[in-house]
């Protein structure tokens, strides 16, 4: 069984080490990684939101039916043996 503790005070991990050794429960301490300092996104939300209301161009999709139709052609498929 496995259980993470998040002790906060130093003091209280004292405390509590002895008890586990005695008891001979493995100890593995994993020390949190530093939080990133949060960078501000008002700046980039509005480049971003100015991006989005330009819209944007999708005439090089073409056809989107023709495609479908070209796409859904029937076909020899390879895996299948003729007969």
């Amino acid at each position: 069984m496995q259980v993470v503790l998040n002790i906060q005070n130093p003091q209280d991990w004292a405390v509590l080490l002895p008890l586990l050794e005695r008891l001979g429960i493995a100890i593995d301490a994993i020390t949190p990684m530093p939080k990133k300092q949060e960078q501000p996104i008002v700046k980039d939300l509005a480049y971003h939101q100015a991006i989005i209301a330009k819209g944007g161009d999708a005439s090089y999709f073409g056809d989107a039916a023709e495609w479908q139709r070209e796409q859904r052609q029937e076909r020899e498929l390879p895996f299948l043996i003729n007969q």
